[in-house]
């Protein structure tokens, strides 16, 4: 499961990476939840980034209850959801890392979630326009390497040979399930605890992302 995250990536880094413009508006964001707005990347007529709902909406009569943050890599075509985004409108979100929580009820404890080289993870999504709101999901699928110790699902990351295919309209349905493909990427992630402030989502504060003796001061 994907459902907290922050996105503190530069201009320079989204040239660099997907060769466009980081969107007007945007603003690093160190604590983002569910229905707040994520920077995705896309292709409609060319290649484009810009904001998004996370939580996507499928059509006007959705029930507010649906939990649409994720849609599961392993059903993502058949679901009624998310099939037909799963056709034509993918994305890339490039988020700098994630938020997990660890230990029995009583004592939770937040970990984040990061590559060690510090570059973006770049998951799979789907995006939607609906009545003039744009929205999104992370797709998520089964834990590898350290997401076996912290949670049943992972995000679905992407490596870079992978990005132009899926973003493309025009790829095959079946050359689009072959990008869900198991690979390697999760041997370059890492995890430390951080604040327990992270857990309330009013907080938003760019020292979430550090360890969490160096956060309080330590």
């Amino acid at each position: 499961m994907c459902g907290r995250a922050w996105q503190s990536i530069t201009g320079a880094e989204m040239k660099r990476l997907f060769g466009v413009d980081l969107p007007v508006g945007f603003v690093p964001r160190y604590n983002l939840a569910p229905t707040q707005e994520l920077l995705m990347v896309y292709d409609d007529d060319g290649r484009q980034a810009r904001m998004a709902r996370w939580g996507l909406i499928a059509s006007p009569d959705q029930p507010k209850t649906l939990s649409t943050f994720n849609a599961r890599a392993e059903t993502v075509d058949r679901s009624p959801v998310f099939r037909e985004a799963f056709r034509t409108r993918r994305a890339l979100i490039p988020i700098s890392g994630a938020y997990e929580w660890i230990g029995e009820k009583k004592d939770r404890r937040p970990l984040a979630i990061t590559r060690a080289d510090g570059k973006p993870l770049v998951c799979a999504g789907l995006w939607n326009e609906l009545d003039g709101v744009t929205s999104c999901t992370i797709l998520t699928t089964a834990p590898a390497g350290l997401f076996t110790e912290i949670h049943d699902r992972m995000p679905l990351l992407l490596p870079q040979d992978r990005w132009a295919a899926w973003l493309n309209p025009a790829t095959s349905l079946a050359a689009v399930q072959s990008l869900l493909a198991p690979h390697d990427l999760h041997r370059a992630l890492h995890a430390y605890p951080v604040d327990p402030a992270v857990g309330n989502v009013r907080n938003d504060r760019a020292e979430f992302i550090l360890p969490l003796s160096a956060s309080l001061g330590a």
